[in-house]
């Protein structure tokens, strides 16, 4: 027998329609010429002409936007938000100031990883919660699921239809806001992974100092109705300094040179935080959904982990082909791309553990030669990002 009533709309869920997901500024993307294709669930612009390098030099040299009201979007509110957040993620809450976000990792009952995304505190006004774009409808059933069986009492408001975001990223992406916002975005007032309301070009907006590219960034989370005027205005007033908005073609070297997986093209179904290397974002010191889990998992050396690679040649090609060692399978490609700053290819991948105990270091994809070497393969510091 079933757990729970479950409603004949679920149950009917495989005659339902596929809807397409646009986000507001669609028609824009469109109308500049960008190349739409399918991520997932949503159109989304991946270039925005012939050359993704020039929008990848946005990024790193002076100023670039792209649009990421594709990721899921939730806002936790009720007595009882904080103990939901506690329980159903694994990052530390306790701390969290108002006005700071933090990494988060998303992890079922098996402690296995399924979203990430940011925790953003905001004081009396509840939780923020963003997810990877193609995880939303899975987060929030997952908020859902854990509010109803621990009885919290907590609101779980998916916010991902109706707000817009638009990330503004590179060396210049403080001076292209300065001169569309009356509010204090300097590094002191407006640190890294700081959150406040702000008003950008007339629109109010909820901003996040956080990126996946490795520079200086902010999201700006909007009304949906609004984010055609915003995203114009930025537009416009970036054009002095160069502005090219990227897409994800562009996307995918960045989030590479920085180290970031991918969830769902980099991870598999078991994957813990232990094998992607992200224990580090997971508070030992707590009880959460999956933590009983990961105590029993803790004792057994995990047999598979995601690794950094440098290829001798290559690039995106080399995705999905297998590792080896002689003839040996040990592992696979997950991602791959040509990296224009560091000048060498560069991807994640991930492989298993040798007979001996060890992890394999010099391995073979096809006829190329692959080193595992340690992440970020860019800016490991992080002194850009912060800056």
């Amino acid at each position: 027998p079933l757990a729970r009533p479950t409603p004949l709309e679920i149950l009917a869920a495989p005659v339902h329609e596929v809807i397409d997901k646009r986000t507001s500024l669609h028609d824009l993307h469109v109308a500049a010429g960008a190349r739409v294709g399918w991520s997932g669930p949503w159109l989304r612009p991946f270039a925005y002409g012939d050359d993704p390098q020039e929008e990848y030099r946005a990024v790193r040299e002076r100023v670039s936007v792209m649009d990421v009201g594709t990721l899921g979007k939730f806002l936790l509110t009720g007595p009882d938000a904080k103990d939901l957040v506690d329980d159903a993620f694994p990052t530390r809450v306790d701390d969290l100031a108002p006005g700071r976000a933090r990494y988060l990792l998303a992890l079922d009952e098996a402690g296995y990883v399924f979203d990430d995304g940011l925790l953003c505190s905001l004081g009396a006004e509840g939780w923020y919660v963003t997810s990877t774009s193609g995880g939303a409808d899975r987060m929030e059933g997952w908020l859902r699921d854990r509010a109803d069986r621990c009885g919290f009492r907590a609101h779980v408001v998916d916010l991902t239809a109706e707000r817009g975001a638009i990330l503004v990223a590179g060396p210049l992406a403080r001076e292209l806001l300065v001169g569309l916002t009356d509010d204090p975005i300097d590094r002191e007032a407006f640190p890294h992974m700081g959150v406040r309301e702000v008003t950008v070009a007339g629109v109010p907006c909820g901003a996040i100092r956080a990126g996946f590219v490795g520079e200086v960034a902010f999201e700006l989370h909007h009304p949906r109705s609004r984010g055609p005027d915003l995203w114009r205005a930025i537009v416009e007033a970036g054009a002095p300094l160069g502005l090219a908005p990227h897409g994800l073609d562009a996307l995918e070297v960045l989030r590479l040179e920085k180290g970031h997986p991918y969830v769902g093209q980099d991870t598999l179904p078991d994957d813990t935080p232990a094998k992607l290397g992200l224990e580090w974002a997971v508070h030992a010191g707590k009880r959460f959904a999956g933590s009983r889990a990961l105590e029993r998992l803790a004792g057994s050396p995990p047999e598979r982990r995601l690794v950094g690679l440098e290829f001798d040649r290559g690039g995106a090609e080399l995705r999905g082909v297998p590792l080896r060692v002689d003839a040996r399978i040990v592992g696979r490609v997950t991602s791959a791309a040509r990296s224009p700053i560091l000048d060498r290819s560069i991807g994640l991948g991930w492989i298993r553990r040798e007979p001996e105990g060890l992890f394999p270091e010099e391995l073979r994809a096809d006829r190329v030669g692959v080193r595992v070497v340690p992440t970020p393969f860019y800016d490991p510091a992080g002194d850009r990002l912060r800056g």
